[in-house]
């Protein structure tokens, strides 16, 4: 999944390109049930018919814990972005802090590290349960 920061939830309004660029689909064939209730790594995700399954289900707009991964890696690129800036700005350019630069790479660097180690893709384990029909 694509994680979108709420500030730039406006522009794609403007532009709608999402639909292009954040498709995680669940494709499942050769079902029985009229709907299913899908979890992964044991959290619901929602309650699917069986013809969206067969489709591919986009899992990207919806709570998972890869949404929720790809999100913690969104914000660590924030955080490490902001000591970046803060490293150009106000000590790089200014001249006078330079003794500072080797302090701040080493924290980059750490929080490239970091992030590095959220992005690694996980195993999930995913489970479709069959809804009984209502009498």
């Amino acid at each position: 999944p694509f994680p979108i920061d709420p500030r730039a939830e406006f522009a794609l309004k403007l532009a709608p390109v999402l639909d292009d660029l954040n498709v995680y689909s669940l494709k499942v064939s050769g079902l029985k049930a009229a709907s299913y209730e899908v979890s992964v790594d044991g959290v619901a995700a929602g309650t699917v018919t069986k013809e969206e399954l067969e489709k591919g289900w986009n899992l990207a707009h919806v709570k998972t814990p890869m949404l929720d991964q790809a999100q913690q890696v969104l914000q660590l690129v924030f955080k490490k972005n902001d000591v970046f800036f803060n490293r150009w700005r106000n000590v790089q350019l200014s001249g006078k802090r330079d003794a500072e630069l080797p302090a701040l790479d080493k924290q980059i660097e750490e929080m490239e590290a970091k992030i590095n180690e959220t992005r690694t893709p996980k195993i999930h384990h995913f489970e479709l349960k069959p809804v009984k029909a209502s009498v």
